[in-house]
């Protein structure tokens, strides 16, 4: 430990090091789980969120909250969208044991779930719910919650820093999230559904409202360790999204890879599934999304912002975002940045179809790094497929100027306003859909 500096000055200091690693594991805790005072600090806050709860009218936990007129749910189911995708993979029977999030986080079950304190003096946090993620199936529609009397228990990602909460209630699971750029996520999220990419549905909902401190109120009525409050509390918005049962990239494994893509060759689903994440590469660059795969980025890729999802692992986008760059003040990395899409874009016209690029053979090597397996020369061209879907159809998407200036619009008209909105920039997408 940094307390316990291994040196040569005998067995003196060799004493002196053992009683200061019990001394500090006494103090601090020990490594890999939280201190004591922290924990005790985090059951004072879990108790006193409940008694907030409380008063802000959880004793009406008949009250439904319904979606009805808001207008980003209105939009949402306007666009032609995947429906009950959730709730329908969430009922497949094959596949592996969903262990990821909408929001991008994997999630670790917490130890106390074995009811067995780590110290000496137990706590209510020894006792917090574990959310079961193999069990767990989707809420058939997230349009509908009543956040007092439904709630059974929430479980924090242990991943994430803005706080991503998987939540079991009587009729199915949600997740709820925080989002420091919610603007830009909701709007990525727009576009991919208006191009075809599996995306879970979502709502945003204002703390401040009175559906936002009942959701808050009963979500800090069930959970012991008092992060609901801690992470939630303080934010204007939170996304509540459809739980969808399935993993990410990089944690489905060889032998599940092989189940989805085929393990002696592509399969007719292999190459289904690659062209999804073909799309998923168009909406990227649309929003110059670099963080998902080093396509015409140079990154290492993040598993994390893609999901497969449980049965035939269809290809679900997650936590999509936009950086767009702004011609004014930077023009010559704009310029720079709609060279790179022209090459690309030349590249999958001229022989797209037929010769895998270098940029799809780097996306295919990221595949093989994040699932051990090699979908090969084949399934670099089935990404180049899925990508063409999107750039060589452009004229069946309502990706117009209007479309995109009225989404921007409806985000901004939210009070208080919506976090990020500043990166919602429908004039650099259209530079870049020009060039599709």
């Amino acid at each position: 430990s940094e307390h316990c500096v291994a040196s040569c000055q005998g067995a003196s200091t060799s004493v002196q090091k053992g009683w200061r690693g019990r001394y500090w594991a006494r103090r601090r805790g020990t490594a890999g789980s939280m201190g004591l005072k922290k924990k005790l600090m985090m059951q004072a806050a879990a108790a006193a969120a409940a008694e907030a709860g409380a008063a802000e009218g959880l004793g009406e936990s008949e009250t439904v909250w319904e979606a009805g007129d808001d207008p980003l749910w209105l939009l949402q189911s306007s666009l032609d969208a995947v429906g009950a995708l959730s709730y329908d993979l969430g009922n497949a029977t094959s596949g592996s044991e969903p262990s990821g999030d909408v929001g991008g986080a994997a999630a670790t079950p917490a130890a106390a779930a074995t009811g067995q304190s780590k110290y000496k003096w137990s706590t209510t946090l020894d006792a917090q719910f574990v959310f079961d993620f193999k069990a767990a199936v989707p809420k058939e529609t997230i349009g509908v919650m009543c956040w007092g009397r439904d709630v059974v228990g929430v479980m924090r990602s242990e991943a994430g820093a803005e706080g991503v909460f998987f939540v079991q209630t009587v009729t199915g699971a949600v997740v709820v999230k925080g989002s420091k750029s919610m603007a830009a996520e909701v709007f990525s999220s727009l576009l991919g559904t208006a191009l075809g990419v599996f995306c879970p549905k979502w709502r945003v909902i204002a703390t401040g409202s009175p559906e936002g401190k009942a959701m808050i109120g009963g979500l800090s009525a069930k959970d012991a360790s008092g992060r609901v409050q801690l992470n939630l509390g303080s934010l204007t918005h939170v996304l509540l999204k459809e739980f969808l049962p399935g993993a990410h990239l990089g944690e489905i494994g060889g032998d599940r890879a092989s189940e989805i893509f085929g393990g002696g060759g592509l399969s007719e689903n292999g190459r289904s599934r690659l062209r999804e994440l073909g799309r998923i590469l168009a909406l990227d660059v649309l929003c110059n999304n670099g963080d998902r795969f080093p396509l015409i980025w140079d990154n290492r890729g993040n598993p994390g912002n893609v999901m497969l999802a449980r049965g035939p692992g269809k290809a679900v986008s997650i936590d999509s975002q936009i950086q767009p760059i702004d011609g004014a003040q930077h023009p010559a990395q704009f310029e720079a940045y709609l060279q790179k899409v022209e090459a690309l874009v030349r590249g999958l016209r001229e022989e797209g179809t037929s010769v895998e690029l270098p940029e799809f053979k780097r996306v295919r090597e990221k595949l093989l790094e994040f699932t051990t397996l090699d979908v090969g020369q084949t399934g670099g061209i089935e990404l180049q497929k899925g990508f063409l879907e999107v750039s060589a159809n452009k004229a069946q998407f309502s990706v117009t100027k209007e479309v995109l200036e009225s989404w921007r619009q409806t985000l901004a008209a939210y009070e208080p306003p919506l976090v990020g909105i500043g990166a919602v920039d429908p004039a650099f997408v259209l530079a870049v859909w020009n060039i599709f």
